[in-house]
């Protein structure tokens, strides 16, 4: 089962611990599991909340440095970030939990939303987060909802425990982990040997109807108790170096839940959780950012050819690594035509992971797009992922600045992604089996990170720097400032050296566009025409309705059952929107036989628009008023995406046709489309539709 698929949920705290000294450390048992989770290629989601302050911020920034999702994390602007004071009283730090923080106010729509958006392996909590009505309420509801096993980590912690809350753990957890002083407490029998800690955990389980009840005995080891009667012992593994005790218990516990979530039986499970355990003993805090610790254990537990290994996916099944660096990228109501950098490719890049999970020589793809906290774009792209389908999913990477920019800006930044794609990569369970790049700038990155891993890279150009720069060349506005021509041609020069294959949609891509370049090698280029969704593009049937969007076109012509002259595309010069609307008005009679029907993205104010888009735009208007073409023509404002088939089966019911004016094209995806729904089609003799 892929990563992605068993998440687990992580409720609870996280804080600081403020030490007399003036330094801080980070965690909360928690955080400190999801931490460790995270070390282990696992992909766990945080559930709590943080003030909105500058210690909250510092949280935030920590979790994405590490690749943990933050937007199960909530922003509290009523509480401050979680705080504990850690004095020094004979020797032993005692710790003051501060009351009413951020993490007590953990609210549940918000909580839920983010923990169901994707189905749930594991719910881990600890009893801390029962101390406060408003959080407990909130775990109540995520256990109501949720069939996944529930993992309850006691912490007998005076004066946050109740009675009544550790009886509501007992009953709900089907694993429960406490240590042996905390065991005593609650079945007041003793439990300092290994006899008298069984048989008071055992009574526990019975009496509660545990299915696991795992307690902790430090020096002395680990035992587990399953099915209230078979019982398991792990001896404490020999300790290296003594550093430190903190966060050993969480340690452990982030291995019992790998365990639970990969399904290794009761044994392997508490032994490795033990050694891990004792590793973090020799390690300063409860958390680190070495990734040897990590790999060591997951090096060790490939050896194991028990049932309990994690075991590597099929040597048939293929991990694909599919990169698509600019635009806005999500997995449905792609935005398309908002920009020049948000057209075709995205959808295509989209599709064509969902397509590759339906595979079933395919484990994985993960499309690598990047992560942007811009108040001007939909909150989705600042989720650190996001599924496509059952065997694939966007991952966010954090590169750059945090704002959106366009693709050119991004060339100084993409160093930095390969940074941090090659760390997220050596954190999954295994290196991808082919690295998938889409345009120069992924070009440039793929090429250098499948080299670094010794994997082969594929190449889709979808358009092409010199390609570009000639044609921009021949009206004077080749602007290398604007458009860095230099830098991406020499991208592209590098990638087609390198790339195993290259993927074109048409001969004529191939034989005069990548010809231009020094490293053309037509041997290993391969022509795959992109498809179309059949089941979204069809003819109308005899139920068809009339739909929304018609209600927005009719607001525009004198006479809607006129035959539509539709066209569709993003606001770019290479459209020839202009060409098409001068052809209309030009032709006599054509506008008494025919409605011109322009979709030309989105907008909302033409004058807020970049500069490109604005002079098309305003280009269509000047010359639909040259013509007076006023209750001929639509353009209306905005459309969704699920408006696009019903747009093409309007034209095939009106008797109309479409029509793709692009002065250049290098596939032409809606002329599929069109055709697929039963339009008759019109095209310039370049490209695809040549």
């Amino acid at each position: 089962m892929h990563r992605f698929h068993k998440r687990p949920v992580i409720f609870g705290e996280v804080l600081f611990d403020h030490f007399a000294d003036g330094s801080r450390v980070l965690g909360g048992a928690p955080f400190n599991v999801a931490w460790h989770l995270r070390g282990f290629n696992s992909n766990p989601l945080v559930i709590s909340a943080v003030g909105e302050d500058a210690e909250g911020r510092e949280i935030l920034e920590r979790m994405t440095s590490w690749d943990l999702m933050t937007h199960g994390v909530q922003i509290d602007p009523k509480h401050t970030t979680g705080r504990v004071t850690a004095t020094v009283v004979d020797g032993q730090n005692r710790f003051e939990i501060a009351p009413g923080q951020a993490w007590d106010a953990i609210r549940a729509e918000p909580a839920l939303s983010a923990a169901f958006e994707e189905p749930v392996g594991l719910l881990y909590h600890g009893s801390l987060a029962l101390r406060s009505e408003e959080s407990w309420e909130t775990l109540r509801k995520l256990r109501a909802q949720s069939d996944a096993l529930s993992f309850t980590d006691l912490n007998l912690r005076d004066p946050w425990w109740t009675q009544e809350k550790v009886d509501w753990c007992l009953a709900n957890g089907n694993w429960v982990k406490l240590n042996d002083d905390e065991l005593s407490r609650l079945t007041s029998k003793p439990t300092a040997s290994f006899e008298d800690c069984r048989d008071a955990a055992l009574g526990l389980a019975r009496e509660h109807s545990i299915d696991r009840v795992v307690v902790t005995r430090g020096s002395k080891g680990a035992l587990s108790i399953a099915g209230g009667k078979d019982v398991f012992q792990a001896r404490a593994a020999p300790l290296k170096t003594l550093i430190d005790t903190v966060g050993a218990g969480d340690a452990f516990s982030a291995v019992v839940c790998l365990g639970l979530l990969h399904e290794w039986d009761d044994q392997v499970t508490l032994d490795r959780a033990a050694a891990f355990a004792a590793d973090l003993c020799g390690i300063r805090g409860a958390t680190t950012t070495d990734f040897a610790l990590y790999e060591r254990h997951l090096a060790e537990w490939a050896k194991d050819t028990s049932a309990g290994t994690i075991r590597a996916p099929a040597a048939h099944s293929l991990y694909v690594l599919s990169l698509t660096i600019h635009g806005l990228v999500r997995a449905s109501d792609i935005e398309l035509g908002r920009d020049a950098d948000t057209g075709g490719q995205v959808s295509y890049v989209v599709d064509q992971a969902r397509a590759l999970s339906e595979d079933p020589r395919v484990e994985r793809v993960d499309v690598i797009t990047r992560l942007i906290q811009d108040k001007r774009v939909d909150p989705i792209y600042a989720r650190p992922s996001e599924p496509i389908s059952r065997g694939a999913q966007i991952v966010r990477i954090p590169f750059g600045p945090r704002r959106y920019l366009r693709k050119e800006s991004l060339w100084e930044h993409l160093d930095s992604l390969l940074d941090q794609l090659t760390r997220y990569v050596r954190m999954q369970e295994r290196p991808p089996d082919l690295i998938h790049g889409h345009y120069a700038d992924a070009g440039y990155v793929g090429s250098r990170l499948a080299k670094l891993l010794g994997v082969p890279l594929v190449f889709t150009g979808h358009s092409l720097g010199r390609v570009k720069q000639l044609r921009l060349s021949q009206k004077g506005e080749a602007s290398e400032q604007t458009y860095r021509f230099a830098q991406r041609i020499e991208a592209e020069e590098r990638t087609l050296e390198s790339a195993a294959l290259v993927i074109a949609s048409t001969r004529q891509e191939v034989r005069e566009q990548y010809e231009l370049y020094d490293h053309y090698q037509p041997d290993r280029m391969q022509v795959i025409p992109p498809g179309v969704d059949l089941s979204r593009f069809s003819p109308p049937g005899a139920d068809w309705e009339r739909p929304r969007i018609a209600g927005e076109l009719d607001r525009f012509l004198d006479d809607p059952s006129k035959p539509m002259v539709l066209a569709l595309a993003r606001a770019d010069e290479r459209k020839n929107f202009g060409g098409l609307v001068r052809a209309f008005g030009e032709t006599e009679g054509l506008r008494d036989m025919a409605n011109l029907v322009i979709i030309a993205g989105n907008r909302d104010d033409i004058g807020e628009m970049g500069a490109g888009p604005r002079r098309v735009l305003t280009q269509i208007l000047t010359l639909i008023d040259r013509y007076d073409l006023y209750g001929s023509v639509a353009y209306p404002k905005h459309h969704d995406p699920g408006d696009v088939p019903e747009l093409y089966r309007l034209a095939a019911k009106t008797r109309g046709l479409f029509v793709n004016p692009a002065l250049t094209e290098p596939f032409g995806l809606t002329l599929l489309e069109a055709a697929a729904t039963g339009v008759p089609l019109v095209a310039t003799n370049d490209g695809g539709p040549q």
